[in-house]
């Protein structure tokens, strides 16, 4: 069966996106603190999320506020959100999630910083400032890919497109 698909959009706003924010700025490098790759942390991250089963994408838009409004319970938090927590507090939370309790939680969150920092490093800012350009290797590969095996890979290729084209 054929046919179009169309693109899910998650859009993070509000208290959702302010508690993403302070997430991030926990779990990233201090670079992202000065508020200039936010913006687009944040959107890589919501292509993520709608990449994601819409239920997936919920669960953890859901963990990410969870997280933020659950450090109300925490003792050195005095009843406030994470948003709300100065660094060193805000920091002993999250080692706290990731260190202790259920072993559900402590996935869950190490799911949240990961594709938080991944949506960091994927940053065109960030892979500039580490010197990492993977498209030029990339490219590179590719080339001496089709010169090694090229025969095999345009034999291959006529194969798949031959069986797309029979009813």
């Amino acid at each position: 069966m054929t046919g179009t698909t169309t693109a899910r959009r998650v859009a993070l706003s509000g208290s959702t996106r302010t508690s993403v924010e302070r997430f991030a700025e926990l779990v990233c490098p201090p670079e992202l603190s000065d508020g200039r790759l936010m913006p687009a942390l944040i959107e890589r991250l919501e292509l993520q999320l709608a990449a994601m089963p819409p239920l997936v994408s919920a669960a953890l838009i859901a963990a990410f506020r969870a997280v933020d409004h659950g450090a109300r319970l925490h003792r050195a938090a005095r009843g406030r959100r994470l948003a709300a927590l100065g660094r060193p507090r805000a920091d002993g939370y999250i080692r706290a999630l990731s260190g202790h309790g259920p072993r559900v939680r402590r996935d869950v969150v190490r799911l949240m910083k990961g594709l938080v920092v991944m949506s960091y490093y994927e940053l065109p800012e960030t892979r500039a400032q580490l010197g990492y350009e993977p498209d030029a290797y990339i490219a590179d590969l590719a080339r001496r890919r089709m010169e090694t095996h090229g025969d095999e890979i345009r034999a291959a290729d006529a194969a798949v497109l031959a069986d797309e084209e029979r009813p």
